[in-house]
């Protein structure tokens, strides 16, 4: 098709206001518009009171799937002291069209984000869409940890066996093999998953309180049954981090997790290679290298509580972060 010299005219204006604009466009940000709407919890995938912090390679919502696995990350409150409070790792990829919101943000070299929210942005050469100022009067609270009824009987399941549980108050979960549970609410002192063991929420809705830590190994497997949404398998866990540090929650390397988690008095820490679907909310988020996070049902309004309970000052990466992901033994 030949374009008439009046067409030329009026295209060449065009394209010089396209051009400044692309050249007005901030070093490491590409051109795509902010979103005005106030945050909602509904939207997180992960969450925090304080800080969130991921390692080298992670991923938010694989390429192929639909918009619906890929929410937003944010951190509720500014810190009374300390570092940056979202930290994303060397080559980590957010999706584009999210937002990241906090008082401070720190993009490691090519990591990938959308739109930013934050008043402090530290750029070691990644990638965002845009920048606004945080929302600090906006940000929804943290989805609630009710106190668990009083203990009951601990329960032990050996490796290689499967014991089926009836709603109720527990003691010590320690599961070395399956654990199913029936439809509705439990209680645990604590819940422990030894190397390769599974925890299995039957169809129907599993609601699980947990007074003290949760703690995983390896290869573990956290689901709902049939392929429910993880909505229909909702863990809170009220404990706090540990004296010397150890988080209320940690989940071990190569696990799959697919459930609505809440820990809004401690730390969830996100071993390496796992594979997270739902949402997560914490006092602090710590992910190690390669973990991959797909949204799914998120958070209900109606969950939030007041903030945790522990000092909102922050601590260096080499002593909490470090403390709570490199603490494993590395892979070459």
């Amino acid at each position: 098709m030949k374009l008439t010299n009046s067409c030329r005219a009026h295209m060449i204006p065009l394209l010089t206001i396209t051009a400044a604009l692309f050249l007005a466009v901030t070093p490491g940000m590409y051109a795509s518009p902010p979103t005005d709407a106030p945050p909602n919890i509904s939207t997180f995938v992960l969450y925090a009171e304080r800080s969130v912090r991921l390692g080298e390679h992670n991923r938010v919502g694989e390429e192929e799937d639909e918009d619906d696995s890929q929410g937003d990350i944010g951190v509720r409150s500014a810190a009374a002291s300390g570092g940056t409070q979202v930290m994303i790792g060397r080559n980590s990829h957010l999706p584009e069209d999210r937002s990241v919101f906090s008082p401070s943000v720190s993009l490691d070299d090519d990591a990938v984000a959308g739109n930013l929210e934050t008043d402090s942005l530290q750029n070691n050469g990644g990638h965002f869409s845009s920048q606004q100022s945080f929302p600090a009067s906006t940000m929804p609270s943290l989805p609630l940890a009710p106190a668990p009824a009083a203990g009951g009987p601990a329960v032990t399941v050996p490796p290689f066996q499967t014991v089926t549980l009836q709603p109720g108050s527990y003691g010590d979960l320690v599961v070395g093999g399956r654990v199913r549970l029936n439809p509705g609410s439990y209680s645990f002192s604590s819940v422990t998953l030894s190397n390769f063991a599974r925890l299995e929420a039957e169809d129907g809705g599993v609601q699980i309180a947990i007074a003290g830590a949760f703690t995983t190994g390896k290869e573990t497997t956290i689901s709902t049954d049939s392929d429910e949404r993880a909505d229909q398998l909702n863990i809170s866990v009220s404990g706090s981090d540990g004296a010397t540090g150890t988080p209320a929650v940690t989940l071990g390397e190569h696990s799959k997790i697919r459930a609505l988690l809440a820990a809004p008095n401690g730390t969830i820490s996100f071993g390496e290679e796992m594979h997270a679907k739902g949402a997560f909310a914490g006092f602090d988020i710590v992910a190690d290298d390669h973990v991959d996070f797909d949204f799914e049902s998120g958070f209900s309004a109606s969950s939030a509580t007041t903030h945790g309970q522990q000092q909102l000052v922050l601590q260096t990466p080499t002593s909490a972060w470090r403390s709570a992901c490199r603490s494993r033994t590395r892979k070459g």
